[in-house]
C-alpha cells in the first residue's frame, strides 16, 4: 500500500497535470479534501503532518533512507543502533537542540523514520555462525549477483588491480595463553599484564598488490614522547581511539589520508570491506562516491570465511614471531609503543602476493566464480589480467605519515620520522 505522502502527490499529479477535480482526487486517492486543496495551492508541502516537525529535515530523512538502501544492496546492511550513531552525529556537528538524550535517538523515533521512508524495511539479522548455516544457497547466489553485477558494469573483471580488499583484526597484547610441560602446579607467567589491544586495518588488492598497514592504537590523545611507528613498515599510519578499536572517524581518515593517496591513479576502484562495515559513515560512503570508489560488503559467505582466513594466518603468524621476540628480550614487554617494530617481520611473512591472491580467488571474489574453489586450485588464471610481484603499492621513503584523531572529533596529519627515536 503506498504511504501517505505518495498518495498525496498521485492526487496532487491527477489535479495539475490531469485536470481532475479536487474532490474527485481526494476520494480517488483516500485523502482529506482540505488538506489535498492546501497541498495543490502550495500552501503546505505534499509530505506535510500533523504534529510537531520531524528533528531531521524531509531532505537528510530522504538522503539517510537512500544511503541505508544503497548499502544494503551493497552488502553492508545496518542495524538500529548504526542508524542511531548516524543520526547522532549529525545533530552533534549541526549542534541542534532535540528532545533525545544526548543527541542519540530512540525506537520512538525509528518508528516514525519506517512510516514515513517505506522504502526502508526492519528485518531479522542473523549471527555470523547461525547465518553460515542457514543462509540458502539463492540467497547467497544473490549476493554474489549483486556484485558481480557491480564489477561487469565497472568494466573490471579484467582489472585485479582496482578491485581492493580490507581487513580489520585485532591484537590483545597481553598474548596467547596456552600449556606448558613442568613439574609444579603454579602457573607460569610468559606475557605481559597489559590489557590493551590494537587494531591493524590491512588492504590489499586482487594482484597480490598492498599498501602500508594502518595502525589504530589506545589512547586519549596523540604520544608525544614516543613514536608508535618507529622500526615498523614504511609508510605506515596510525589512528589514536579510546579502546583501540576502528570507528567512523578512524575508518574515515584512513579511507581520505591513507587509501586514496597510496592506490594508483586508475577509476573506478571497488573497495570490499569486512563484516565491520559499520565503521561506514554516510561522509565516508559520499568521500568515496567521489573519489570514482565503490564500496561493498562481504558478498558471500565464503568471502567472509576468506577474511576470517586471512585474519587467521595474520594471528597465527604474529603469536610466532611475538614467541621469537619475547624470547630474545625477555625484559622487554610488546606495548603499542614497539608494537610496530615486531609486527613488521610478520607483515613481510603474510603479505606475500600468493596469499593475497589466493584470499580473492578462494572466495571467488577474482576471478568471478560464485563456487567455493578447491585447495589445488592452479597457480595462474587465465581471466586475470597480468600483474608483477614488483609492483607492490609501498611506500619506500624514509619517512612516515601519522594520521591521528584528536578528542574524536578534530583531526590532523603529523609526520614522524621513521628514524626518529623513542
Amino acid at each position: 500500500m503506498a504511504s501517505k505522502s505518495e498518495r498525496y502527490l498521485n492526487a496532487m499529479k491527477d489535479v495539475k497535470e490531469n485536470g481532475m477535480a479536487v474532490r474527485a482526487a481526494a476520494k480517488k486517492w483516500g485523502v482529506p479534501k482540505s488538506c489535498l486543496y492546501d497541498r495543490v495551492s502550495g500552501k503546505v508541502e505534499y509530505y506535510r503532518r500533523s504534529g510537531p516537525p520531524t528533528v531531521l529535515t524531509r531532505e537528510e530523512e530522504t538522503r539517510l533512507a537512500e544511503w541505508l538502501v544503497e548499502m544494503e544492496r551493497r552488502g553492508c546492511a545496518f542495524c538500529k543502533d548504526d542508524i542511531f550513531d548516524h543520526v547522532k552525529t549529525i545533530l552533534d556537528e549541526d549542534q541542534r537542540e532535540t528532545p533525545f538524550t544526548d543527541n542519540r535517538p530512540g525506537n520512538k523515533w525509528f518508528r516514525s523514520f519506517l512510516a514515513r521512508n517505506n522504502n526502508v524495511r526492519l528485518k531479522s539479522m542473523l549471527p555470523r555462525d547461525k547465518k553460515i548455516a542457514k543462509t540458502s544457497t539463492s540467497d547467497s547466489n544473490g549476493q554474489f549477483f549483486d556484485y558481480e553485477k557491480l564489477i561487469q558494469e565497472r568494466g573490471l573483471a579484467d582489472s585485479p588491480t582496482q578491485i581492493w580488499k580490507c581487513i580489520e583484526t585485532s591484537f590483545d597484547l597481553q598474548g596467547r595463553h596456552g600449556k606448558i610441560t613442568g613439574i609444579s602446579e603454579k602457573p607460569y607467567r610468559d606475557s605481559t599484564d597489559t590489557k590493551e589491544q590494537l587494531t591493524l586495518l590491512t588492504c590489499f588488492n586482487a594482484c597480490g598488490q598492498w599498501i602500508p598497514p594502518y595502525i589504530v592504537i589506545p589512547g586519549k590523545r596523540v604520544p608525544k614522547t614516543y613514536n608508535p611507528l618507529e622500526g615498523g613498515v614504511p609508510g605506515s599510519t596510525f589512528s589514536v581511539t579510546e579502546k583501540g578499536s576502528m570507528d567512523a572517524s578512524a575508518f574515515y581518515l584512513w579511507l581520505d589520508d591513507h587509501f586514496i593517496p597510496n592506490i594508483p591513479p586508475r577509476r573506478p576502484v571497488v573497495l570490499l570491506v569486512d563484516s565491520h562495515h559499520s565503521h561506514i559513515n554516510p561522509g565516508a560512503f559520499e568521500l568515496a562516491k567521489k573519489n570514482c570508489i565503490e564500496i561493498f560488503g562481504s558478498t558471500s559467505l565464503v568471502g567472509e570465511m576468506a577474511g576470517d582466513g586471512f585474519s587467521h594466518v595474520m594471528k597465527k603468524t604474529w603469536y610466532k614471531n611475538e614467541s621469537k621476540y619475547s624470547k630474545k628480550n625477555p625484559n622487554v614487554d610488546i606495548t603499542k609503543k614497539n608494537f610496530c617494530s615486531v609486527l613488521r617481520s610478520t607483515w613481510e611473512d603474510v603479505m606475500r602476493p600468493r596469499i593475497l591472491t589466493d584470499a580473492f580467488h578462494q572466495s571467488g571474489l577474482y576471478p568471478l566464480d560464485k563456487t567455493p574453489v578447491p585447495d589445488d586450485h592452479p597457480e595462474t588464471y587465465s581471466s586475470a589480467a597480468p600483474c608483477s610481484p614488483s609492483s607492490l603499492v609501498t611506500m619506500a621513503t624514509s619517512e612516515v605519515v601519522a594520521v591521528v584523531e584528536i578528542d574524536s572529533t578534530i583531526s590532523e596529519t603529523v609526520t614522524h620520522s621513521s628514524s626518529e627515536q623513542q
